[in-house]
């Protein structure tokens, strides 16, 4: 009975954490500077532990649908195209991107891109394309969640290459 205080603060310090989380998850905003989040689930078995917000679980969707064959599973690249992981991280450096632009922002190179294309002149004039996919619905209908799936893994938040879980029907 003497311990029952501890007990009840420790309950309500432990329910107030708990709370927030549900709080931060479920009232979740895209803005480029924070386009994701992710949240452990313990209930959850494998890749699905990790679980995104519903944008870019959508994103990783649409990704695997417009995007992998080129950029590989999980955008890790692939002989043919870039790891999207590196490009972003660059971009988020200022660097000057293959592309010879340099970008104020991920966000602002990775729309650049996904729109307009790429294209660039190597050695003995050769020139790689992406095509630009701002008439392509799905894509664009879902950019902002393409996006945060990016930047999720890019940042090292999401570490799974496999499906990750939903996180907004988490309780």
């Amino acid at each position: 009975l003497k311990k029952l205080p501890l007990l009840l603060a420790t309950a309500f310090v432990l329910i107030t954490i708990a709370n927030k989380a549900y709080t931060d998850h479920h009232e979740f905003e895209f803005t480029p500077e924070k386009p994701y989040y992710v949240i452990e689930d313990p209930n959850a078995e494998g890749s699905e532990k990790q679980a995104i917000n519903k944008a870019a679980y959508y994103g990783y969707r649409i990704f695997h649908q417009n995007c992998h064959v080129c950029h590989g599973k999980a955008a890790r690249g692939s002989s043919f195209a870039p790891s999207l992981i590196d490009s972003y991280n660059y971009a988020k450096k200022g660097e000057k991107m293959g592309n010879g632009q340099k970008y104020d922002t991920p966000y602002d190179w990775f729309l650049d891109t996904v729109v307009n294309g790429y294209k660039r002149e190597i050695g003995g004039g050769t020139i790689n394309v992406m095509p630009g996919h701002g008439d392509v619905v799905d894509v664009m209908n879902n950019i902002d969640g393409i996006y945060g799936y990016i930047a999720a893994m890019a940042e090292g938040k999401l570490t799974t290459k496999d499906r990750p879980g939903k996180g907004w029907k988490l309780k």
